[in-house]
């Protein structure tokens, strides 16, 4: 999202439904030489499909661990908003944050 974004989001529509039974998310920026003034998203939202409940999700601050969101079953997903309310290293509306992944992954085997 752009550095003056105080309420950075994203929505993903996909064509087709994606079973999903876990969402995982990687920060951008992971080198370690871009770790300076590098804030990372904290806590997050997530809106999946139309449900009227937002989910809070906490986000590991490594920039180097993904995020694994376990849902409570498994999902035809078509349609996924992020926000994220929450930023460590920085504030928001102060420099630009987000993921450079977001993956629906099926159920485990």
């Amino acid at each position: 999202c752009e550095a003056k974004d105080a309420a950075p989001q994203v929505e993903i529509k996909l064509k087709r439904g994606v079973r999903a039974r876990r969402i995982q998310l990687s920060h951008a920026r992971t080198r370690p030489r871009e770790q300076e003034d590098n804030p990372r998203p904290l806590r997050v939202e997530l809106q999946i499909n139309r449900d009227k409940e937002w989910v809070a999700v906490e986000v590991d601050p490594d920039p180097q661990a993904k995020t694994a969101f376990e849902l409570e079953k498994l999902r035809s997903i078509n349609r996924l908003r992020l926000r994220v309310v929450e930023v460590v290293g920085g504030e928001l509306g102060s420099a630009r944050v987000g993921f450079s992944e977001l993956e629906l992954h099926g159920a485990r085997r």
